[in-house]
Parts: structure tokens; sequence; C-alpha cells
């Protein structure tokens, strides 16, 4: 059931309306195997994880003298694009989007990631209607 006393709603992108978590872990294990650092577990991304994310870096133990943190960045953002589209909407995302919009309710989304990735993305999964 929709809570209609909103206007407008502000979806958080990655994690709330992608099932992508298990995405961003097995691209920071990937990372992290590369340098011989230890692996995360799903529940210790979710818990740890925070913004800025060079705050999340640094406490992993990545090397922002050696390594900047815009080639890890980098790093991270051209493995995930190459496999975002392998990730799937959460369970009734999309009927709690046309609900909304049925119910000519504005809604946005709210991301970190580039916002030409976003639209791609967006347009991907044939969102873009509900975000005009």
């Amino acid at each position: 059931m929709i809570n209609l006393k909103y206007k407008h709603l502000i979806w958080d992108w990655n994690g709330t309306l992608i099932n992508d978590t298990w995405l961003c872990v097995e691209v920071l294990n990937s990372m992290l195997d590369r340098r011989q650092m230890p692996i995360v577990s799903v529940d210790t991304y979710r818990t740890q994880f925070e913004f800025p994310v060079i705050e999340y870096y640094k406490q992993l133990g990545f090397d922002l003298d050696t390594c900047p943190f815009e080639a890890i960045s980098a790093e991270f953002n051209n493995e995930y694009d190459q496999r975002r589209e392998e990730c799937f909407l959460h369970d009734d995302a999309w009927e709690i989007l046309e609900s909304y919009t049925r119910a000519r309710r504005s809604q946005s989304i709210l991301s970190a990631s580039l916002h030409s990735s976003l639209k791609e993305i967006i347009d991907y999964y044939k969102l873009t209607p509900f975000f005009p």
C-alpha cells in the first residue's frame, strides 16, 4: 500500500530501486583481491559503507597515496558499468512507481552516479516515463 500523503517522492537508485548491492560487493571484492586485501561480505558492506565514499576506501585500507581516490573510483565505476545490466529492479518497484504516477505524484531519483550514466540505465530499465 502506498502512502499518498507525499506530493513528491525522491528515490535512491542504488540498492533501493535497483537490486545492485551484490554487484557493488563483487566489483569491490575484485578490486580488493587484485590488491591482495581482505574481501568483504554483503553484510559487512551494508553496515560499513559510508559517504563520502573516500572514507570507506580508507577504512578498507586502500593506499590513497600510491593510488589516488579518483583512480580507484574510476576503476570501480568502469567495472560496475560493464555489468550493471545484470541487475534487476527490486520486487514491487515497478508497481510502486506506477501507483505513484497514477496518483499524480511526482518522483525523482537521487544517485551518486554520473547523471549521464544514471540516465542511460534508467532508459535501459524503461523507467524514464516515471521521471519526466
